[in-house]
């Protein structure tokens, strides 16, 4: 995913019966996603930029789970497993790091950094939280999860030459350990698709037990 989440929660038009694009996720800290930015300047520097769309580092943020469109009957019941789910976890470490692509560097489409996949309590909570999310109708996961989170997205039209020269690139690029963070919370987020890029808007947080 992929610009910025606001800073503040807020309230759903209750009169709107118009559906709108989610997704569950886990926030980055600001001072990471800054480490990150000058990180990912050294990768944008490898590259032609109008070969990939970079995503702006005010917008990253880790998905859980991509709801799709929902109603606004859902909203509710949808906070509702966010809080259950986030009451069964106290706050845990993760660690941002490494960089690769899918569906692999020899053909990049999209340019990623990762996350500690060894981390049992993320691959629990997204777990959790994918199972609750299924009773209230909403399709399981038909591949492993596989935390990273979108630095940047291949243009679809490529000619032979720069999609080498991509190849290449990604074949020989890295990106180190990135840092530590507390993930104290999820958040249900809104996305609307604007010609410049998706504006992202925080519905609900849903904290960690103490």
């Amino acid at each position: 995913m992929d610009p910025a989440v606001s800073s503040t929660s807020v309230a759903w038009n209750s009169r709107s019966t118009l559906a709108i694009r989610t997704f569950v996720a886990i926030e980055i800290p600001e001072p990471l996603k800054a480490k990150l930015d000058r990180s990912v300047e050294a990768l944008r520097s490898g590259v032609v930029d109008d070969l990939v769309r970079w995503v702006r580092p005010d917008s990253m943020h880790l998905t859980l789970k991509f709801l799709g469109e929902i109603e606004q009957l859902q909203v509710h019941a949808i906070e509702q497993i966010l809080d259950q789910v986030a009451g069964g976890f106290a706050e845990f470490a993760l660690e941002m790091a490494g960089f690769g692509c899918f569906p692999n560097k020899k053909r990049p489409r999209v340019i990623w950094v990762g996350f500690d996949a060894a981390a049992a309590e993320l691959l629990r909570l997204q777990a959790e939280l994918t199972s609750h999310l299924e009773l209230i109708g909403f399709e399981g996961d038909r591949r492993d999860y596989h935390p990273h989170m979108t630095l940047g997205r291949v243009r679809k039209e490529l000619s032979a030459a720069h999609s080498r020269i991509l190849s290449d690139w990604a074949k020989e690029a890295q990106i180190g350990t990135i840092g530590k963070f507390q993930v104290e919370s999820i958040s249900l987020i809104h996305s609307v698709l604007e010609p410049g890029g998706a504006v992202y808007t925080r519905l609900h947080s849903a904290r960690f037990a103490p």
